[in-house]
C-alpha cells in the first residue's frame, strides 16, 4: 500500500556530537543523499566487510 512503512524498519536515533552530525550531513550532501541514506549505505558496507572477513557469516 502506498504511504506504508515496511514493518521490518525501525527508526534510529542517536546522541552525537554536533561537529559529527556536521560531517555526516557535509559527507551526504557530498554523495547527493540524505543522512538516511548514508547511514544505511554504510550499514551494507560494513555488512559485506563483515561477510568476507567471517567467510560468508
Amino acid at each position: 500500500m502506498p504511504n506504508q512503512r515496511d514493518p521490518d524498519k525501525k527508526q534510529l536515533r542517536a546522541w552525537m556530537y554536533s561537529s559529527d552530525l556536521d560531517f555526516l550531513k557535509r559527507k551526504a550532501a557530498e554523495l547527493n543523499m540524505n543522512v538516511s541514506e548514508l547511514v544505511l549505505k554504510l550499514t551494507n558496507e560494513l555488512k559485506k566487510e563483515n561477510k568476507k572477513n567471517n567467510g560468508g557469516k
